[in-house]
C-alpha cells in the first residue's frame, strides 16, 4: 500500500516541493493552451503566437518571420500590401512581445519547438535533449485526429474519428460554428445523445455547415463484432491502432494528404488512468509502425485524452461515431436516426442495413474482419 501523499511530501525538500507545484501549474497551462488553439480561441497574444507556431512551422525558428506572419494574419489592417508605414508600425505588435510569448511556449511548455540547430544557438537544447533528439524535424503539415468510441454493450464495437487535414483552413470552420452557436443561442455542447425532436433541425443545419468546409477534414471509422471479445479496453486499443494505421495509409496512398506529416491524436476522456496507459501504448506501437512502414515520415506529436466539452472537434467526432453506431447497432426512425442518416449521407457514405463500406475522399468506414 502506498503511503499518503503528505507522507511522501515530507520526504521531499522544500525546493523539490516548489518545483513539483510549478510543474503541475505549467502542465495545466499547457493543456489549456492546446485546447485554446484547437478551438481557435485566439483572444490573447500567447494564444495567437501558439496558433501560428503550430500551423506555420517556419515561425518557430525566426522571431522576425513570426512577427511578419503575425502582422499578416492578425493585424492585416495595418499593412499596405507588403509595406507598413511608420504611423501603423507604432500600433503593430512589437518584436520583443512576440519573442517573449514564443519563448514561454517553446521553453516552458515544450510546444512547437524550433529546429535542433536553432535551439542549440538559443542555448535551449541541453545534453539530455541532444542525445534524445531525433534526426528528423517535425514536418510542416499534420494530421490532427479527434476520436471517440461507442457500442461497448452492443453487437458492434465502434471507433470513429474526425481528421483535420488543413489546420489553417479550420479556423474558418471554427469561426462559422462559433457564429452559428451565437446566432441560435446554443450554450451546451453538441452531443448525439442529446438530439431530440426539438433540436433536430439545429443539428441538421450543423451538418450543412460541415459540408461547406469538407475539403479541410475527413471522417474515418472502424467497427468489429463484439462476439467473442472478453475485454473491451484491449479491443478498443487495437481498433484505435488500426484506425490510425489505415487512416494514414488512406490519406497517403490517395495523395489527399500525403506524408511526411506529424500526427496528433486526441480521444474523448473516459477514465484518466486507463486512457493514459492506452495512449502511451498507442504512441509506442505507432512509432514502430512509422519506422518500418514509412521510414519515420509519420512524426508522432501529442497524444492526449480530452473532455469533449472543451473541444468542438471532439463533439463533431462524437456526432459522427454515434451516427455510425446508430446505423449498425440500433437503427430506427426517430430524430437520432434522421440525424445519423443525414450525417453519413452528407459525406458520401453508402450503406444498406448493417453492411457498408466507403472509401471516398472524405469518409472511410471499414469492418475490421
Amino acid at each position: 500500500m502506498e503511503p499518503p501523499l503528505n507522507v511522501l511530501n515530507e520526504e521531499l525538500t522544500e525546493e523539490e516541493i516548489k518545483l513539483q507545484e510549478k510543474e503541475a501549474k505549467l502542465a495545466i497551462k499547457k493543456e489549456l493552451l492546446l485546447n485554446d488553439i484547437n478551438n481557435c480561441n485566439l483572444n490573447t497574444l500567447e494564444q495567437r503566437v501558439a496558433w501560428l507556431l503550430n500551423h506555420k512551422p517556419e515561425t518557430r525558428n525566426s522571431d522576425v518571420v513570426l512577427q511578419i506572419e503575425y502582422w499578416k494574419v492578425f493585424e492585416a489592417d495595418l499593412l499596405g500590401g507588403s509595406y507598413i508605414d511608420l504611423d501603423n508600425y507604432k500600433k503593430a505588435t512589437r518584436l520583443p512581445s512576440l519573442a517573449r510569448s514564443r519563448a514561454v511556449i517553446q521553453n516552458d511548455h515544450k510546444l512547437f519547438l524550433a529546429s535542433k540547430d536553432v535551439r542549440k544557438h538559443r542555448g535551449k537544447l541541453d545534453d539530455d535533449q541532444r542525445s534524445a533528439a531525433v534526426s528528423r524535424e517535425k514536418p510542416s503539415k499534420s494530421y490532427n485526429v479527434y476520436a471517440d468510441e461507442s457500442g461497448k454493450t452492443q453487437t458492434y464495437l465502434v471507433v470513429g474519428s474526425f481528421w483535420i487535414l488543413n489546420g489553417i483552413g479550420t479556423r474558418s470552420l471554427v469561426d462559422t460554428i462559433t457564429n452559428f452557436r451565437a446566432e441560435n443561442a446554443i450554450t451546451s455542447e453538441f452531443h448525439f445523445k442529446n438530439i431530440n425532436k426539438g433540436n433536430l433541425e439545429i443539428h441538421l443545419q450543423l451538418v450543412d455547415l460541415l459540408v461547406e468546409h469538407a475539403t479541410t477534414f475527413s471522417f474515418k471509422a472502424l467497427y468489429v463484432s463484439r462476439s467473442g471479445i472478453k475485454h473491451n479496453d484491449q479491443a478498443l486499443e487495437q481498433l484505435f491502432f488500426n484506425l490510425l494505421c489505415l487512416g494514414v495509409e488512406h490519406e497517403n496512398s490517395t495523395d489527399r494528404s500525403p506524408l511526411p506529416r506529424s500526427l496528433s491524436f486526441s480521444k474523448d476522456l473516459e477514465s484518466e488512468g486507463p486512457d493514459k496507459l492506452m495512449l502511451a501504448s498507442l504512441k509506442e506501437r505507432l512509432a514502430t509502425h512509422s519506422g518500418t512502414k514509412y521510414n519515420h515520415e509519420l512524426y508522432l506529436d501529442t497524444f492526449r485524452a480530452v473532455d469533449s466539452r472543451e473541444l468542438i472537434f471532439m463533439q463533431i467526432a462524437d456526432l459522427f461515431t454515434s451516427s455510425v453506431n446508430r446505423v449498425l447497432n440500433s437503427p430506427g426512425d426517430g430524430p437520432k436516426d434522421e440525424f445519423a442518416n443525414r450525417m453519413l449521407e452528407a459525406f458520401g457514405m453508402n450503406y444498406q442495413n448493417t453492411n457498408f463500406e466507403s472509401l471516398g475522399d472524405c469518409t472511410s468506414i471499414l469492418d475490421i474482419v
